[in-house]
């Protein structure tokens, strides 16, 4: 599940509380994380959109 940080808000990974959640990244489906986004703490990373792939007459021009 990808995740980011929320504004304002510091949440510790779970396997390393000594860090923060202070980027986007992928965590596992846990409780735990499950729970700090019902709070607010966290937000659902947006899904990256694939680059398009040229056609190919777009590429015989």
């Amino acid at each position: 599940m990808k995740i980011q940080p929320v504004e304002g808000r510091k949440l510790p990974l779970l396997k390393n509380p000594k860090r923060h959640v202070d980027r986007e990244m992928d965590v596992p489906d846990h409780p735990y994380y499950r729970r700090a986004l019902s709070r607010g703490d966290i937000a659902l990373a947006a899904p990256k959109a694939a680059p398009k792939k040229a056609s190919s007459k777009e590429t015989d021009q």
